[in-house]
């Protein structure tokens, strides 16, 4: 049950509390372009992967991401959807390096590999996750989740019966 509350939180709220780091979230507008919805930030414009998944698609919400389902851009070709930020503070975590980032004047988190040579002040390139993106309404309840939620049952690991 707890991973679904991560996986698809019902409102900003939960979305923000759960999870270590927490979701990133941002204010976006929300405009249609060929039949897809695009969330416009001063930071980035990304096509949402799932119009149809919208229970009510508001003019405007907060766009969310995990930290761990944004990830660094290689090759610029290599990511459909990509946007800069720049890099204030670096965290070793151990296991990942933490990215505080400044994002069209928001500040986001983003999991790199422990052993990257970033550092503050240097721009990075990032593309998120399709699969994992989160759209909240006005006064925080969810209205998009980038992949439906019976697909959580997909990532379920069969164990053998008793």
């Amino acid at each position: 049950m707890a991973q679904i509350l991560y996986g698809y939180p019902d409102t900003q709220f939960v979305a923000e509390f759960i999870g270590s780091p927490a979701m990133n979230t941002v204010p976006v507008t929300l405009d249609e372009a060929d039949g897809d919805v695009v969330a416009v930030h001063d930071g980035f414009e990304l096509s949402l992967p799932t119009p149809d998944l919208f229970t009510d698609r508001p003019d405007s919400g907060t766009f969310g991401v995990r930290p761990e389902d944004i990830s660094l851009v290689r090759n610029v070709g290599d990511a459909a959807q990509t946007f800069e930020a720049e890099v204030s503070v670096t965290e070793p975590l151990g296991e990942s390096l933490l990215l505080h980032c400044n994002l069209g004047g928001d500040d986001i988190q983003v999991k790199a590999a422990p052993r990257s040579t970033i550092e503050p002040g240097d721009r990075v390139e990032l593309t998120v996750d399709e699969d994992r993106l989160h759209v909240f309404d006005p006064v925080g309840d969810a209205v998009n989740h980038s992949s439906p939620r019976g697909a959580a049952s997909e990532e379920r690991v069969n164990t053998p019966e008793a």
